[in-house]
């Protein structure tokens, strides 16, 4: 009887163990190959550092949690199909927006394979775009049209370090409502009439939507706060909806090819793999569980 008890006990506490540790991201703890554009189960974003190795000489790299929050995609390991599709690279150094300069980078990160499909990636260079005062949705949308106007729209807004002067037959026109460039609402019978404002503390375009693509947009989210200024908005419903509902929502509303489709499919397998290795991990443990049970031999 003690034997098969031991037994258990010991393979119940390998099972929380490894349960644990597949569950929890670490930056320190992820390879060079894995780091860039990965995030912590503590929500913030991964960031590849490099360094002199004194003894060797030679340039080692080395990953690091920074102060860039993404609670949204806590414990994410971006897939390196997401990182081909967008134009980037595993050994990507630091986290910056200097190459949302390059329009060549611009048009892989607004193609579709990459804007629909990777929304950690793009979640991270909608923020660094928010930080240089530029809206990435409406930037992609004039990459698509225009690429030159485009890029002096981002030198004009400071990405570039110094002032640009932009003509006035090129400078961008102003956008009522910035969150209804987005290709999830822009066919929505909601994105007419007045603008209202967000409630947060943004200024002038970035703090005005239509009420229908304000709440569709922060219920899919998960929470008020606003991405560009992190404050809350105040004018907008909470996320009262369920997610898979607003997704569902927003894959009918967007023109996706079959291989965006089957990409879109792969995201999902990835960011539920945890989810699912714990439920088998569970399941063992159960089934252990009642074996033992049933040969638990009660002394007379």
């Amino acid at each position: 009887m003690g034997s098969p008890m031991k037994m258990s006990l010991i393979f119940i506490a390998c099972s929380l163990f490894f349960k644990g540790y597949l569950a929890e991201v670490i930056c320190e703890n992820l390879p060079e190959n894995l780091c860039a554009f990965g995030i912590s189960s503590s929500g913030k974003r991964c960031v590849l550092e490099n360094y002199k190795n004194e003894a060797s000489g030679s340039l080692d790299y080395t990953c690091q949690t920074s102060e860039i929050v993404a609670e949204t995609f806590s414990g994410h390991i971006e897939s390196d199909s997401c990182v081909a599709a967008c134009g980037l690279d595993r050994r990507l150094v630091g986290i910056s927006s200097d190459a949302l300069l390059s329009p060549e980078f611009t048009a892989t990160l607004c193609s579709p394979a990459c804007y629909q499909n990777c929304p950690n990636i793009v979640d991270l260079y909608f923020n660094l775009a928010a930080g240089e005062g530029v809206f990435l949705p409406a930037l992609c949308k004039k990459q698509n049209s225009s690429p030159r106007r485009a890029a002096l729209e981002l030198l004009s807004s400071g990405g570039g370090g110094t002032p640009f002067t932009v003509d006035d037959g090129l400078a961008p026109s102003p956008a009522p409502a910035t969150i209804c460039h987005l290709s999830l609402f822009s066919s929505s019978p909601g994105c007419s009439g007045p603008a209202i404002e967000l409630g947060c503390a943004c200024k002038d375009d970035l703090a005005a939507a239509h009420k229908h693509c304000a709440d569709t947009w922060f219920k899919i989210r998960g929470n008020k706060t606003c991405e560009i200024c992190n404050s809350i908005a105040e004018n907008v419903a909470g996320p009262t909806i369920d997610f898979d509902f607003a997704q569902e929502d927003s894959e009918s509303s967007i023109d996706g090819t079959e291989e965006s489709g089957q990409s879109n499919a792969g995201v999902r397998r990835c960011l539920n793999g945890h989810r699912l290795l714990n439920i088998l991990l569970g399941c063992l443990v159960f089934a252990f569980a009642i074996s033992w049970l049933l040969h638990f031999n009660i002394p007379s």
